[in-house]
């Protein structure tokens, strides 16, 4: 959620520190984060990479 409205994966990350009471209350590190996001990303654009490639050709029917 946060990711999706700009909030910056550290700051994201230090939250999660402040809501649990520290650092050694959490069950993974900030990498763990940042990895986590990038997989997702790379999950959501694979998805929308074939609708974005059948636009794409919708549109080059449409022109010629």
């Amino acid at each position: 959620m946060n990711d999706n409205v700009g909030v910056r994966i550290n700051k994201s990350f230090h939250s999660f520190v402040s809501a649990t009471g520290g650092y050694d209350n959490l069950e993974f590190v900030e990498r763990d984060v940042w990895n986590y996001v990038g997989k997702q990303r790379r999950l959501l654009g694979k998805e929308g990479d074939g609708k974005a490639l059948l636009t794409h050709f919708s549109r080059m029917r449409e022109l010629n």
